[in-house]
This record gives structure tokens, sequence and C-alpha cells, in this order.
């Protein structure tokens, strides 16, 4: 079937599609109050994996899952997994419970607000949670072009705005 553009959260297509970043979202860390990692501002991502992880459920968002496991290869780890979860209001209710400590990005965190857990992001400027802008090969629409130029508004920056709090 033809469409005009599409977001996904996976990089990597087939045939003749287009992916390009459009959105970064900052990764970060949920953490019970009082734990030890508070002592970081921004949290080394080789700390975070020292301690038993709550994740989102890879079924529920594969190309989150995908992103998020391309983090933890980069620094030759592969985390202690406490529990995976099928929502961030879940995962906050079980960081907050001590069960271990939350990953997700910046805007699934902003959404959920739990008592007694802290975000704090991770040290690696580079961790984020990338969208996608899919599309099919070949001249770009001027509907199409205005929603571009309007989410790199928004972005701050042209095609993969980095949406890191300042």
């Amino acid at each position: 079937g033809m469409f005009d553009a599409g977001l996904a959260s996976v990089g990597h297509v087939e045939g003749e599609i287009v992916a390009a970043p459009l959105w970064r979202d900052p990764f970060l860390v949920a953490l019970p109050a009082r734990h030890p990692l508070l002592a970081y501002k921004e949290v080394p991502l080789q700390e975070v994996v020292r301690y038993s992880l709550v994740l989102s459920d890879p079924q529920a968002c594969d190309g989150c899952h995908q992103q998020r496991e391309h983090l933890f290869r980069s620094i030759g780890v592969q985390p202690a997994v406490a529990e995976y979860v099928s929502t961030h209001s879940l995962m906050l209710v079980l960081v907050a419970a001590g069960y271990g400590v939350g990953f997700c990005s910046a805007a699934h965190f902003e959404g959920c607000t739990q008592a007694d857990v802290v975000a704090r992001p991770l040290a690696d400027q580079d961790a984020s949670l990338t969208t996608y802008l899919l599309r099919p090969q070949g001249d770009i629409l001027e509907p199409l072009r205005d929603f571009i130029d309007r989410a790199e508004r928004v972005a701050g920056s042209p095609f993969g705005g980095d949406q890191r709090p300042k």
C-alpha cells in the first residue's frame, strides 16, 4: 500500500523506504529515593548496569528494546533484569518498591509520576531513544516538507533534534 510518511522507533527498513532520525529523547534512570546512584547528577551507564533493572517488555516496543540493547552492547554488558513490565507506570511502582532501577526515555518518565522515584539522565550524551521519519524514496511533497520543517523547529535542529533537558 501507499503511504506518505510514518514514525517508528526502528531505523532499519527495507525496500524503497527512507528512514531519517527525526527526534531524540534521552534515556533516564529511574531510581528509588535514597539510592546510591543519586550521588551522580548524570549517571554513568557502567554504574547503572551494576544493579538489577526494571525494563519495558521487549514485545511492547521492539524498536525501543533494540535501541536499549544496542546501548548495553556498546559497553559490552548484558545487564541483570529483575522484571519486564508492560507499562511505565508499573515500572515506577516496582522501582519505588525497590525491585530494581528503571530505564526509560525522558518523555515516558514525564508522563508518569511516582512518589519516591527520582529520575537522573545518563552521563552518555548520545544515550537516547530515536524516533525515525519513514517515507517513500523520491521527492518530498510540500505537505510532508511542511511537517518535517515543523518537527525540526520543535526538535530544535535539522532532522534529529536532541531533547535532552538543558
